[in-house]
């Protein structure tokens, strides 16, 4: 024998691999199914306190409009009412709610969102889930698997070089663990506020308490927007370990002196994108929270600028039509005055 280990197809050791898809067994699929029955528990407690509290509010606007004679008393209540019935028509069933609201942000928004993305590198993700973190690291562990059975037994160097792909191993693996962490807690946070979020949503109809209901949602966009910035990451390191395994395929076969090398020297490249997206991933959680925090702050406040600049156009409307029914006035009124001054006097009826 030459002293090189045997080189095997790298497929048959990316298929045994469940781990990350167990753990992911244990944790997500409990938590999902038991949203469910905190959202009949709240919706059932929550929407009679909902009606009374929509009851005693409508009547202190009624209140409120009759001793304020400059708004449209019943533009204003209509749109009162309007949001009141949305939100009780959402709180009273737990079937609506999960409709509008808890399946559209649990589940349909990221589904798509991450069917979308990992299309751009041919992987076609219906659902993120742990095999896909299994599955990058079967193809790290194939990699490392190529250049280690390759390199020269008894040797120094040899050595050296093993020591190296068990480094790049353990990295892969660290690395790979933390994405899979912040997807798991992005997943559990999002299930956990889809499932309080019926109380948010009671919330909505009453200006003193809506902006609870913003930051509810703004956490909700937050968690979806992290599962997106995973998603992205594991796209790109798929399509990373997949060019790393087949430029390690042209190395396969017979070797010279330095193919070992230059296998190692593929690998370092993988080892160094793996760090980077260790580091990336470690950070998305406050990306995602600078990105899905500035969502409905920036919405606020582009509604407060177009109230503001609406109601200083309507200002500026009103008081030009009042200023050119005055200037009317005044003009008509200086007609009259000259047209008394240019008529002659009469002769006096007594005289």
């Amino acid at each position: 024998m030459d002293g090189v280990r045997h080189s095997y197809p790298p497929r048959a050791a990316m298929s045994g691999w469940t781990f990350f898809s167990w753990i992911f067994q244990q944790i997500i699929p409990p938590v999902v199914s038991s949203v469910q029955a905190i959202i009949s528990a709240l919706s059932a407690y929550v929407a009679p306190v909902l009606l009374v509290a929509i009851g005693a509010y409508l009547a202190g606007r009624l209140i409120m409009l009759a001793y304020s004679p400059t708004q449209e008393p019943i533009g204003v209540f209509m749109k009162t009412l309007m949001k009141c019935a949305i939100a009780y028509w959402i709180v009273a069933s737990a079937a609506t709610y999960n409709q509008y609201l808890g399946t559209l942000l649990l589940t349909t928004l990221p589904t798509e969102i991450t069917r979308v993305v990992s299309g751009a590198s041919g992987s076609n993700l219906t659902q993120l889930q742990g095999q896909v973190f299994d599955d990058i690291w079967g193809k790290a562990w194939s990699a490392g698997l190529v250049v280690y059975r390759n390199i020269p037994s008894y040797s120094f160097k040899g050595l050296g070089l093993e020591i190296v792909v068990i480094i790049y191993w353990f990295v892969g693996l660290i690395c790979i663990a933390i994405g899979f962490m912040v997807f798991i807690v992005a997943q559990f946070a999002l299930a956990l506020l889809v499932a309080v979020g019926i109380m948010f949503a009671a919330l909505y109809p009453f200006s003193a308490s809506r902006a609870y209901f913003d930051r509810w949602l703004s956490a909700c966009l937050t968690m979806i927007l992290l599962q997106v910035f995973i998603v992205a990451v594991l796209t790109i390191l798929t399509s990373a370990e997949s060019a790393v395994i087949a430029q390690l395929a042209t190395h396969n076969g017979s070797f010279s002196s330095g193919d070992e090398i230059a296998q190692v020297q593929i690998l370092f490249g993988g080892l160094l994108l793996f760090l980077v997206a260790g580091i990336a991933a470690y950070r998305l959680p406050g990306l995602a929270e600078a990105v899905g925090g500035g969502v409905v702050v920036d919405v606020a406040t582009f509604g407060g600028a177009a109230y503001v600049a609406g109601a200083s156009a309507a200002g500026l409307l009103s008081g030009a039509v009042a200023g050119g029914v005055g200037m009317a006035a005044a003009g008509a009124s200086r007609s009259v005055n000259a047209i008394d001054a240019m008529s002659p006097t009469g002769p006096s009826l007594s005289g």
